[in-house]
This record gives C-alpha cells, sequence and structure tokens, in this order.
C-alpha cells in the first residue's frame, strides 16, 4: 500500500525485526522480566500458572498498569515525538502505548491479542494504576483510553469472545492471518504419514518450564496411536523430553501454516496465534493454559465448543488421555471448530482494513 512502517519493540524482538526489513526501535521492558519484577514485588515464588486466580490477577495488575506502562511511557513518548506517525497501533496489552499517544497526540489504535480481554474487574485497578503513571508523568496533550484508543482491531470471531476490556465502541474487524518467520521447515516425513491420527503439539516459549507438560501430552497421544510433532521453540531442547517413540518427531520450531493442514489435533498452550490459527483451518485442540492470556484463551475455546481444558492441577497423563481420545473420537469438537472457521473465513482480510486506519489518520481527536 505504500505506507511507511516502524516498530518500537523489546530489545529480544529487535532482531528479529531487522531480519523482516523493517525500521525497529527498543521501547519497553520484556513480559518476563515484569513477571519476576511483580512476583518478587508482591512476594509470589512460584510460576503464575500455579498461582490461585487472585494471585494471578495481582500479578497481572502490576505487570501491565505499572511495571511495563513506566518503561514504555518513559521510552516510546520521545520516540513518538521524534518520528511524528500518523498512526501509533499497539497490542492489546501494552497500556503504556496509549499513555504515550495521549502525551503525543498521535492517533492510536489497539491491536487486540486474541480471545481474552482484561476481565472488568482487572481493568478497574489497572485503569486506577495508568492514571497514577500518567499523572507522574504529566505533559498530556489529549485523551486516550488505553482499552478502546481511537479504535480497536479485533481479531476475536464472535463464539471465542471473552471477558471484558474496553467497549464496543469503535472496533473494526480483523480476519486473523497464520504467518510464520521466514525460513521455518516443513516436517515432510511427517505430513507424509500414513493413516494414524497426526497431532501437533506446542508450548510456544514456556517449554523450558512445561517439559512435563509436553511429556504428558506426547504419551497420552501415543497411547492412543496418533503420530506427534512436538515444537518445542527456537530456544528450546529437543532432548529435554528424553526417549520418545518412532512415532513422535521433535523439532525446535517448524511452518506452522504447513502443520495445520495436516493434522488432527491441536495440544497447545492457547496462546492465541496457535489457538486461532488452528480454528481458521478447522482442527480441534486441547488447551494447556500456562500462564498471561492463555487462561482467558482456553475458556473461549471451550465456550466455543472447538475443544477443552486442563489446568495446571489437572494435567496427569490420565487426564490428557482421556481429553485428546475424547477430541478425536467424538466429532461434536471438529464440528464446532468447522463452525469457528467459517467465522473467521467471513472476517475481513488485513488488507481490506488498512482503508479504515488510513480513515482514522484524517478525523478529529478528542480533548483531554
Amino acid at each position: 500500500k505504500g505506507h511507511e512502517v516502524a516498530f518500537a519493540t523489546g530489545e529480544d524482538f529487535q532482531a528479529r525485526i531487522e531480519r523482516l526489513g523493517f525500521s525497529s526501535h527498543v521501547s519497553g521492558p520484556s513480559i518476563g522480566w515484569a513477571e519476576d519484577e511483580a512476583r518478587r514485588a508482591l512476594g509470589q515464588h512460584e510460576r503464575a500458572a500455579q498461582l490461585p486466580d487472585e494471585d494471578r490477577l495481582r500479578i497481572g495488575a502490576l505487570m501491565f498498569g505499572d511495571l511495563m506502562p513506566r518503561r514504555v511511557l518513559a521510552e516510546l513518548t520521545p520516540l513518538l515525538a521524534d518520528l511524528r506517525p500518523d498512526l501509533l497501533v499497539y497490542d492489546g496489552s501494552d497500556l503504556g502505548a496509549a499513555l504515550a499517544a495521549a502525551c503525543t497526540g498521535v492517533t492510536a489504535v489497539r491491536h487486540a491479542l486474541g480471545p481474552y480481554e482484561f476481565p472488568e474487574r482487572l481493568v478497574a485497578e489497572l485503569r486506577s494504576l495508568l492514571d497514577g503513571v500518567q499523572r507522574e508523568r504529566g505533559g498530556v496533550v489529549r485523551s486516550v483510553d488505553p482499552f478502546d484508543a481511537d479504535a480497536s482491531l479485533d481479531i476475536s470471531p464472535p463464539a471465542l469472545r471473552v471477558g471484558g476490556g474496553g467497549s464496543a465502541g469503535n472496533r473494526i474487524p480483523l480476519r486473523p492471518v497464520a504467518w510464520n518467520e521466514p525460513g521455518a521447515p516443513v516436517p515432510q516425513e511427517f505430513l507424509e504419514g500414513g493413516r494414524r491420527p497426526r497431532a501437533y503439539i506446542t508450548l510456544g516459549t514456556v517449554v523450558f518450564e512445561a517439559v512435563d507438560v509436553i511429556r504428558a501430552a506426547v504419551d497420552s497421544l501415543v497411547e492412543v496411536g496418533a503420530e506427534v510433532l512436538v515444537a518445542v521453540g527456537p530456544e528450546g531442547d529437543p532432548d529435554a523430553l528424553g526417549p520418545v517413540p518412532d512415532l513422535v518427531h521433535v523439532e525446535r520450531f517448524v511452518d506452522q501454516a504447513a502443520v495445520l493442514d495436516h493434522v488432527d489435533l491441536v495440544v497447545s498452550h492457547a496462546g492465541s496465534g496457535t489457538l486461532l490459527a488452528a480454528l481458521a483451518r478447522g482442527v480441534p485442540q486441547l488447551a494447556l493454559p500456562q500462564g498471561a492470556d492463555q487462561f482467558g484463551n482456553a475458556a473461549g475455546l471451550v465456550g466455543s465448543g472447538g475443544g477443552l481444558q486442563l489446568l495446571p492441577h489437572e494435567i496427569t497423563p490420565a487426564a490428557v488421555a482421556g481429553a485428546v481420545g475424547a477430541l478425536l473420537a467424538e466429532p461434536t469438537y471438529r464440528d464446532a471448530a468447522a463452525r469457528v472457521r467459517e467465522e473467521i473465513a467471513h472476517m475481513p482480510a488485513p488488507a481490506d482494513v488498512i482503508p479504515a486506519l488510513a480513515d482514522l489518520t484524517c478525523g478529529p481527536v478528542s480533548a483531554p
């Protein structure tokens, strides 16, 4: 379309963005840093996945309402003042970006990460914390609601929406489209397998802390006669799973879009990328959420009928075996996933929403 695009991201992602040919700038900390700091401040030593709901919400409030937005506001505001972009698009959890837009007058669009929105009881706490961060910084030139902004890109099909978050204001539907970093391998041996059910397992970047979760899923799928592909992540260690049967293929990362066209079942952490990509192909899923938005995404999946979930304390070999057996044997899950696939197919493609975003840069903005 001829538009100039630059990214502001954490230091861990900057090199990856630049390899794709985009200009990038460092802004804000990593989520891992924020979670570690929040757990330390609140005296929590266990992983978020192992904590009760209330404790997870307290950690989330501190992460997304104070620690991360404070850093983003300090680092993104001067960058926006220098670049003077016509439009700022920020991910739905990067609430400090909205505060930076308020300090620079830049039109802002919130890009939802997936089905999960912050629950209403958390939104109230986040608003209070964000107001405090904004007051300390000062320099507001216009009002920007971090949960609505001037518009919101909504990538969730109606069947999956959960939580509170922003209002139904200026929402722009956007079809979620699977993407792979160039060079991702395609495991031909797995894709060209025989008549056995084929399952794909990925827990994204949490694999180092969840080897036992993956192993339980692998053993249960082999027990029901499935051929299994495991992606342990670009930084993962395939040997960490120990010896695996011949029907199990272990890779660091794969061309997920190609894999999903050939599988009967996906087992994942319910990250929005994998969750929506699998549903866009009508593949039923077992969600094993480990943290962040994954619990809400998994709830949306179950509500749609397109899959099942097991919470961290429920994951045992017997429970996983029962869940994957049901998902492979009962057609109701695949039928429900197919209905979600049709919803996704009717959402506007990314290229189709560009005119709506361009129009935002020409309209009036609200005064503080």
